[in-house]
């Protein structure tokens, strides 16, 4: 859920229907200034037709199935609700003033196929908004690479250069 949630609060500040302004601190911009997001799903409803696509096979085909989280979060299975859906997919609300982000996931991921963080990077430079995208490769759902020490190094540049300006 945290990168899924990240690249929403990235894309969703003052999207009417994610944004309620009564429950506290309504003179509060949501705006965040960058975003991290590692191997977020942004689109449930291609998961398991991009994680098909990649060679997985059916015991990992689950992301419509009634009890999937995505489907537990959006309330319905995944392809039946497709409306409710692209509220909860970030790439539907990607604007040009959305944060920099950056983006990594591992390219053996069996969980969320590495074909949704290319969706929404490539929705997020259509728009002009400055986002990178590192693919680890031989790396599944998590993992050493994305802890490393070179990628602490990667992720502190990152922040240096939208942060700490």
């Amino acid at each position: 859920a945290g990168g899924h949630l990240a690249a929403l609060l990235g894309t969703s500040a003052d999207v009417g229907p994610l944004e309620d302004r009564t429950m506290g601190h309504g003179e509060e911009s949501s705006r965040v200034q960058a975003v991290l997001d590692w191997y977020g799903p942004p689109d449930f409803v291609q998961m398991d037709t991009q994680l098909a696509a990649e060679g997985f096979g059916a015991e990992r085909l689950t992301h419509d199935r009634s009890d999937s989280p995505e489907s537990r979060l959006l309330g319905c299975p995944v392809t039946r609700c497709p409306e409710t859906a692209a509220v909860a997919n970030p790439i539907t609300h990607v604007s040009r003033d959305d944060p920099p982000f950056c983006i990594q996931h591992g390219s053996a991921d069996g969980t969320v196929p590495y074909g949704q963080s290319i969706l929404l990077f490539e929705a997020l430079r259509r728009a002009g908004v400055a986002a990178r995208l590192d693919l680890f490769g031989e790396t599944g759902h998590g993992g050493a690479a994305f802890t490393s020490e070179a990628n602490a190094r990667t992720i502190d540049s990152f922040w240096d250069a939208h942060l700490r300006r």
